[in-house]
């Protein structure tokens, strides 16, 4: 079970917190609590009355924090275990990307998102919750997609034009026109925009997709 050593609030809804006990056991996090205190009705008073933030402190030796005096709003440390585990920062980004072995262009297409603000997060900027969730769903899906693979051959698995919010939805909604496995190796990059475009620009293709070619 996880156990806290320490709880400082810091900005918003956001608190710094060292692990005494627990898989996090040693680190220090800052985590936002806002996706729990926004969504329950148990939380009002903090969303009413931000000076009553301020009261945090850790109770039952760790295992849970509290606001006031009374301590009658608390929030168990698997709660906000599981928030940090919602939280990325530029460090946790850049191992994903290496993990999966993507280069900021295939994590773009992958999540959605621009080339630019992959090179953003990683190179620090404020990583919002929707993308850490897209990146740990999507680390779900290509661990479990074809085991065997090596890592490499199993990012080529989803579709680059699938996008981030196609990472919730079950696998037989992506679109059919996309090949079951597309399979590269170290050395190969993949172009994603207009195919024709790409065919000019890149006569040497290989292999192509309906949103991406990938070349030797």
């Amino acid at each position: 079970m996880p156990r806290l050593a320490s709880v400082v609030p810091t900005q918003g809804f956001s608190v710094a917190v060292e692990w005494a006990e627990g898989p996090r056991a040693g680190r220090r996090d800052t985590v936002d609590l806002a996706p729990d205190i926004l969504t329950y009705r148990f939380y009002r008073p903090l969303r009413d009355n931000p000076h009553f933030f301020s009261t945090l402190h850790l109770v039952d030796d760790g295992a849970a924090i509290a606001w006031g005096d009374d301590e009658s709003i608390d929030m168990p440390a698997t709660a906000v275990e599981r928030l940090a585990e919602q939280t990325m920062v530029a460090a946790d980004f850049n191992r994903f990307l290496g993990r999966n072995h993507l280069t900021f262009d295939a994590a773009a297409a992958q999540l959605g998102i621009s080339r630019r603000l992959v090179a953003y997060y990683a190179a620090g900027q404020p990583i919002p919750r929707h993308i850490a969730l897209a990146c740990e769903r999507l680390d779900q899906v290509l661990a479990a997609s074809v085991p065997s693979l090596s890592p490499t051959a199993r990012t080529a698995q989803i579709p680059p034009s699938v996008g981030l919010s196609s990472l919730f939805a079950p696998r037989r909604q992506w679109p059919q026109s996309s090949p079951a496995l597309w399979e590269f190796h170290p050395g190969q990059r993949i172009l994603t925009g207009d195919e024709q475009a790409t065919r000019q620009k890149m006569p040497r293709a290989t292999r192509t997709g309906p949103s991406g070619v990938y070349l030797q």
